[in-house]
């Protein structure tokens, strides 16, 4: 274990601090890490609730990031570690960034079409413009290998999409700890055959919400509109903090309407769209 943290570690709650060390691939020893910090006196029960987490979503979404079989030639500054996943815009894999040294999630596009391109980078200018806690940082744009790439915050936590998965199967006996007992009782029982008997805890839910819409707004404050909100482009933080992810779809607008796509193009996720989208109404 190192105990040369990157500055940008060092404004991390420990416990993403220990994450960020295992993801990079580095030896960390839980005694001697959790003895740096004296003022955080339950981060060793906090380390091991986050490993049973982790194992409990194992079972549940099918195993850990894919590993990089033959992983393509990263940016300068950059080491791919795994693949995390991928979509229309592009592949995003964990990286770590050399200088400064922190993890992030790197998105690689290598379409030909010219109108794709000029997409992905409205989608990191987009993104660049947002300076607020509820939606993932931009750490690098650039161009490599014939393709581009978009480096950002590596979101430490899960999907709300994977949330929504326990959150009609666990009965809700304390609203604190409810998604840590959801995520093992996970491991322990059959999913499609049990049910909740007590709705997910009121308080949790209303404050998630209340957390994306700040996140919105804040993004409409700069004259940008997400466009594909669903819950896998929502993350959840280890502390319970939303991030707003990929910007792919965003567009930029001002007070005339300028940016504002054809009223016969739709885009977004059907199953996650408003019905005045549906209906052509692309002011909705």
């Amino acid at each position: 274990m190192t105990d040369d943290f990157s500055e940008s570690s060092q404004t991390l709650d420990p416990l993403a601090r220990f994450e960020e060390e295992r993801l990079a691939g580095r030896p960390v020893d839980k005694h001697r890490f959790c003895a740096q910090f004296p003022d955080h006196p339950s981060l060793a029960a906090r380390i091991d609730a986050l490993e049973r987490l982790r194992h409990d979503l194992r079972r549940l979404t099918g195993g850990p990031p894919d590993p990089l079989a033959s992983p393509p030639n990263a940016p300068p500054g950059f080491v791919l570690k795994s693949l995390l996943g991928q979509g229309g815009m592009g592949v995003v894999y964990l990286a770590e960034q050399l200088q400064p040294k922190r993890l992030c999630a790197l998105k690689l596009s290598h379409h030909p079409s010219p109108e794709h391109q000029t997409r992905f980078s409205r989608e990191a200018e987009l993104a660049a413009r947002l300076n607020h806690p509820g939606c993932a940082t931009v750490y690098a744009f650039g161009h490599h290998d014939g393709g581009a790439f978009l480096a950002t915050e590596y979101v430490h936590g899960f999907s709300l999409r994977t949330l929504l998965q326990v959150a009609d199967v666990v009965d809700n006996h304390d609203g604190i700890s409810w998604l840590a007992d959801a995520l093992r009782c996970i491991g322990e029982r059959d999913l499609p055959n049990h049910r909740a008997t007590t709705p997910a805890p009121v308080a949790t839910m209303l404050d998630l919400g209340i957390q994306l819409a700040e996140a919105l707004a804040a993004a409409h404050d700069q004259g940008v509109i997400h466009r594909d909100i669903k819950p896998s482009n929502v993350m959840v933080t280890l502390d319970g903090r939303i991030k707003l992810i990929d910007f792919g779809l965003a567009l930029t607008y001002d007070h005339r309407g300028l940016g504002h796509p054809p009223q016969d193009t739709f885009v977004g996720t059907w199953d996650y769209a408003a019905p005045e989208q549906l209906a052509g109404n692309t002011d909705a």
